[in-house]
């Protein structure tokens, strides 16, 4: 898309508008906080005996042991309470649609499915912006959760009990340009109203895939699973070019005119997920399950998210007129050093019958999360804090809907409280920094089983 105005700011102000510019376009809090309202409340314990379409996230061999064709719909809601030095953070609230679809079947004799699951942020579809390496920055609740999700997963069961599956999950964004022309009034020959400048913004909505692999074993009482999803990042890219004309003037008539050129590109990683590798065991007894997580995250290869600068400045005088030009600049940001993390997540779950058609679920979890993050004593103010993870739910499966419904109809209710540990940092400058606060997630989720 390129929409074209036309107007007559001044140098700087265009060229602040170039470098702020951030792009709408979507996003999904998945990986930040869990899918399915199933999964989430039970802490995201789910790798080992994934029961709807959540499978294709947290272990897509999973989808291997279903027997019905299955379609769900869910709605989420995130509204974060965070603050930093005692302040609110103002972390924007997040709202998304889910999607899921699971259809099994047989090729000659061995079950196999096919996976498909994807969460719509509500009101975009990618949003981005950049930082400087001094703002106070949420790492894991701003852009993360900004983000349009899907993954697409095939599983197999080539022996009864044991199932493998493959996929792979996709992260969209946007990239763009700006791009200035038009003539500036040089200071003191005039107005510096009288420039005429023409911007021009050309974005793009471009996407990244990586792939995940999983397995899964079910024994008597026990079920296994182990997964692994590969590091996926994505890099916002802003290029500004101002080509102008620097024009003075005296008594009215030209005076100096000098064409001129002035290149920014501004890059940033929106959004990085590490590779992760996950072991899983749950363990059923009657109408009771109870399961086990455990999560490497590899922190260690965190791409900061400061904006990388590069700028270039070009310049043709008159002969005889000298100009000095500023040299070409281009800064990096400094490594973040985050630290590699194990996460346990444990959840339970117990089945109430009512009756011969219905059958009420109900749920709890729990999971803790040491902060990646390294104290933060220099420029940079990367916020967060070890938190604990709160989740409840219950569910209502109805049967005997048949001819349509032959599996029956299931509703997922989930609720996820969160809370930060409060941090103290003192900076080597003396000041001090802290970060505290707590967030709450709402979950639905409806599911027909053909």
């Amino acid at each position: 898309m390129k929409p074209r105005l036309s107007r007559r700011p001044t140098l700087g102000i265009t060229l602040g508008l170039a470098l702020a510019w951030s792009s709408s376009a979507g996003a999904t809090p998945v990986d930040a906080l869990g899918l399915g309202a199933r999964s989430k409340a039970l802490g995201g314990a789910s790798a080992a005996q994934a029961e709807d379409y959540s499978a294709n996230y947290y272990n897509p061999s999973q989808l291997a042991r279903f027997e019905r064709l299955e379609l769900s719909v869910g709605y989420t809601y995130a509204s974060f309470s965070l603050e930093s030095n005692s302040k609110p953070s103002h972390v924007s609230p997040v709202e998304a649609w889910m999607f899921g679809l699971v259809a099994p079947g047989r090729i000659a004799g061995v079950p196999v499915a096919f996976g498909m699951a994807a969460q719509l942020p509500q009101g975009f579809l990618s949003r981005s912006e950049t930082i400087r390496e001094s703002d106070p920055y949420w790492v894991f609740y701003e852009a993360r959760m900004q983000l349009l999700y899907t993954s697409i997963n095939l599983a197999v069961m080539p022996i009864e009990g044991w199932a493998i599956g493959v996929g792979t999950a996709s992260l969209a964004t946007t990239r763009g340009g700006f791009q200035i022309r038009g003539t500036t009034v040089a200071p003191g020959f005039g107005s510096k109203y009288a420039s005429e400048l023409e911007h021009e913004i050309d974005a793009t909505l471009v996407s990244t895939r990586y792939p995940q692999v999983s397995t899964s074993l079910a024994l008597d009482d026990v079920n296994l699973g182990l997964s692994y999803r590969e590091e996926a990042s994505l890099d916002t890219v802003v290029a500004a070019s101002l080509d102008s004309v620097l024009e003075g003037k005296v008594n009215g008539e030209p005076a100096l005119r000098v064409p001129f050129r002035y290149d920014v590109v501004v890059r940033s990683v929106k959004m990085f997920i590490p590779r992760q590798l996950n072991l899983a065991g749950a363990w059923t007894r009657k109408r009771l399950r109870v399961e086990l997580d455990l999560t490497w995250y590899d922190w260690s290869s965190y791409q900061s998210p400061v904006s990388s600068t590069a700028t270039e400045f070009d310049a043709d005088p008159p002969e005889g007129v000298m100009i000095n030009l500023p040299e070409a600049n281009v800064s990096a940001p400094e490594d973040p050093r985050f630290k590699d993390r194990l996460v346990p997540r444990i959840g339970a779950e117990y089945a109430f019958p009512l009756g011969a058609l219905f059958e009420l679920p109900l749920r709890a979890g729990y999971a803790y999360e040491a902060t990646p993050v390294p104290p933060q004593t220099g420029t940079t103010s990367y916020l967060d804090a070890t938190r604990h993870l709160l989740s409840a739910g219950a569910g209502m499966k109805v049967q005997g809907l048949d001819p349509v419904l032959a599996g029956g109809l299931r509703l997922d209710l989930a609720l996820q409280w969160g809370l930060l540990e409060q941090r103290e940092q003192t900076k080597l400058n003396g000041d001090d920094l802290s970060t505290g606060g707590s967030f709450w997630v709402a979950s639905v989720d409806t599911s027909l089983e053909f």
